[in-house]
């Protein structure tokens, strides 16, 4: 044990070394101040992937060097503090603790498991059926995943004593959630509308449907049965008993006060959230609403605000300070000036190709799908220079960040499932190992002809 510990941290060690070399080097020949805040900017995101220092210390290290030594004001650094968005993840924290504390969503799912779950396989399509429904009422996948999990694990575990039967079965739930969340701008209420912001672009619902929802409905469907097909060993029907499941988390009694204005309230702000283009009432203010109507009516009190994860929120406009501030200090500039040659000067499939590649070996190597959007999406468009739509090049970033990942920490939503011990790690990467060139396959052969065919290509 004391090997293996010497051996990570000598590993650790040798990681950290990198931005000192690059610092040396300056293989993209920066001036001192771009210099400092490149290697600064490595150094936290080994930081971040490591773990070796605290998410929030590697944060305020890397905007103190920011303010230090960037050309950007104190207003440009945090702007993503004043933004809607920003506002608009908050209000969705309170939303979907509201929800959970009405109980309504364990009622209805665990009915609809007990009644039509009999199979493992079966349990794998509810996840992507309850991906998609909850999109409606719970916004924010975070709260998603752990409350459908919950209501999974009371289920499942008076099915069966298998436990990697379990372990897939709860993972299918992570699985579906991160490819669901494509269908609507909403089902990913951080990195749907963080691409959509980085990349300067504005779409609303419907703008999103159009480009999206049909492909990713075809997504959806091939991805649970790879899913199916990889896990085919675990997910064999034996593995299942049909005895009846008593779950005290749902009882035979009528609905309560709570679950009744729990959904008029939802569907009130569902109801705005769809017709944003007709009353153009922001969908934060719209939130808003909502979350007043649950203090109101008691389902939400005071205390409720801790739901609020003020840890992922200052780690957010960490996050989006770096695109700014590599474009205004110049860094983008230099960096992708090296890339660029690698890009055709064309709109062709293979200049699309290079997108993708370029997009997930960034996100490969620093770890938050967020961090490698905040680098290549504004960098990508400053380089585009009118070649393709600025939506497509947004929309492929983003896809290929959101089904693509190897380990736990390349996607915070994986990350939740992998730190709460509700899977085994081996699980994501057996099916990301796979999903590297199916991701490719999809942009190619389902989003880009589709794009193509509705005028955005």
């Amino acid at each position: 044990m004391e090997f293996i510990r010497r051996h990570i941290e000598i590993k650790l060690i040798l990681v950290q070394i990198i931005p000192v070399l690059v610092f040396i080097i300056n293989p993209f020949n920066m001036n001192i101040k771009q210099s400092i805040l490149f290697s600064s900017l490595l150094i936290t995101i080994i930081w971040w992937v490591t773990n070796i220092v605290d998410r929030n210390i590697a944060c305020i290290f890397m905007l103190l060097i920011f303010l230090i030594f960037s050309n950007s004001s104190l207003e440009q650094i945090f702007k993503f503090a004043l933004s809607p968005i920003f506002f608009l993840i908050i209000m969705s924290f309170l939303l979907s603790k509201g929800i959970s504390n009405s109980k309504i969503t364990n009622r209805i799912s665990l009915l609809i498991l007990q009644k039509y779950g009999k199979t493992p396989i079966k349990i794998v399509m509810f996840s992507f059926i309850f991906g998609v429904l909850l999109i409606i009422i719970i916004p924010q996948p975070f709260a998603r995943v752990i409350l459908l999990s919950s209501i999974y694990k009371a289920y499942i575990n008076n099915r069966t004593k298998n436990i990697e039967t379990r372990e897939v079965l709860i993972f299918s739930i992570f699985v579906s959630c991160t490819t669901t969340s494509m269908l609507f701008i909403n089902g990913d209420i951080i990195l749907n509308y963080s691409a959509l912001q980085l990349g300067g672009i504005q779409m609303t619902l419907q703008d999103w449907m159009v480009a999206m929802f049909l492909p990713s409905v075809l997504v959806n469907i091939f991805i649970y049965f790879i899913f199916i097909f990889i896990f085919k060993d675990k997910l064999n029907a034996n593995c299942f008993n049909n005895v009846k499941t008593n779950v005290s988390m749902v009882k035979n009694n009528e609905v309560s006060n709570k679950e009744i204005s729990a959904i008029i309230i939802m569907i009130f702000v569902v109801f705005l959230w769809l017709t944003e283009s007709w009353h153009r009432i922001d969908p934060a203010v719209s939130a808003l609403f909502g979350v007043l109507a649950m203090f109101a009516v008691k389902i939400l009190n005071y205390k409720d605000i801790k739901s609020i994860n003020v840890s992922l929120m200052f780690f957010l406009i960490s996050v989006f300070s770096i695109g700014t501030v590599l474009k205004q200090s110049g860094i983008t500039t230099l960096i992708f000036s090296k890339i660029s040659i690698f890009i055709p000067n064309n709109n062709s499939s293979i200049y699309l190709f290079s997108i993708i590649l370029i997009t997930m070996l960034l996100h490969m190597l620093v770890g938050s799908a967020l961090t490698a959007l905040s680098v290549v999406i504004p960098s990508l468009i400053s380089l585009n220079s009118g070649i393709v739509n600025p939506v497509v090049i947004v929309l492929i970033c983003y896809i290929s960040v959101n089904i693509h990942y190897i380990f736990p920490i390349h996607h915070v939503t994986i990350m939740i499932g992998s730190a709460n011990h509700d899977f085994n790690n081996k699980l994501v990467i057996k099916i990301g190992l796979i999903m590297t060139f199916i991701t490719i396959i999809l942009i190619l052969c389902l989003y880009i002809p589709w794009w193509k065919i509705i005028g955005l290509l």
